[in-house]
């Protein structure tokens, strides 16, 4: 069983998002997709390690391999997650009355 994530709103918010893999399988449930999980021993859940895949390609990458995956598609998906991570917190931070 998942862990609840620290912050649904980010998770919401990542979900939103659409799958970056342009290919025509793409549509439909969107999956949020931990860069770093489980297999590296600590399952990180702050911002910066969540990515949104259709189901169909967060399947594959999860048959397939991530690095087949990366290559086939040429995706960088730790630099999604790290970028979707900065953008959730310039926007957090200005809706808050911070700086943008």
């Amino acid at each position: 069983m998942s862990k609840p994530h620290p912050d649904p709103a980010y998770r919401d918010w990542v979900g939103r998002h659409g799958c970056p893999v342009p290919h025509p399988s793409c549509g439909g449930k969107i999956d949020i997709h931990h860069v770093r999980g489980r297999r590296f021993g600590d399952w990180i859940e702050g911002t910066g390690n969540l990515v949104p895949l259709c189901h169909h390609h967060h399947m594959e990458g999860h048959t397939g391999g991530w690095l087949t995956f990366a290559k086939k598609y040429d995706v960088d998906l730790p630099y999604m997650a790290a970028k979707l991570g900065e953008q959730y917190g310039r926007q957090t931070n200005y809706e808050e009355g911070g700086q943008k």
